[in-house]
């Protein structure tokens, strides 16, 4: 939904160095039996979203075609962004080294230097965290929420328009969103 959003996670998703993931500190011991299964069946309806979001990726992207669309988008993005400002001046700079780390990694990805694109995911790694929480506290502001929920519910109504079989999948992404929410204490 978010461009410079988009951008950053795209960079940790090109590649993860082995390093980062090894240097990590060591897990917590184990749940209880009985949180471990709570655990996997909320990762189950975690991934059965992301599988559910990956066959809607095309409508969605035909969708946000259209200027009307396009317009909220930014407007969105924009007042989420603003949003973010106002909570932290700090973070404007980092969403501006974000979006200039994901240039460089799709650069760095086109020329196939695997070297370029570790060392910008480490870098994009550091500045996530910061920028991540300050989206979700922006996020919380009940006008944001708003904008965001009117934005989704205007973009789901055109995907449903475009292809009848996306309204089915967005209940059902709809529906098990908010059973990660329940269990998840939401």
């Amino acid at each position: 939904m978010y461009q410079w959003l988009r951008r950053m996670v795209a960079i940790a998703a090109v590649a993860t160095p082995a390093s980062t993931v090894s240097a990590q500190a060591p897990p917590p011991p184990p749940p209880p039996p009985q949180e471990q299964e709570a655990e996997a069946e909320v990762q189950q309806w975690i991934a059965e979203i992301q599988q559910i979001q990956q066959q809607l990726l095309p409508v969605q992207e035909k969708a946000l075609q259209e200027p009307d669309l396009q317009k909220e988008q930014a407007e969105v993005t924009d007042a989420v962004k603003q949003a973010m400002i106002e909570s932290d001046s700090t973070i404007g700079p980092k969403i501006e080294r974000l979006e200039t780390l994901a240039s460089e990694a799709r650069d760095a990805q086109e020329a196939g230097d695997t070297e370029k694109i570790g060392q910008l995911t480490m870098e994009a790694q550091t500045l996530q965290p910061e920028v991540m929480q300050a989206q979700a506290a922006a996020l919380e502001k009940p006008e944001i929420e708003e904008q965001v929920t009117e934005f989704q519910a205007n973009l789901h109504e055109r995907m449903a328009q475009l292809d009848p079989n996306a309204k089915p999948l967005i209940d059902k992404m709809k529906q098990l969103d908010e059973q990660v929410r329940k269990a998840m204490g939401g």
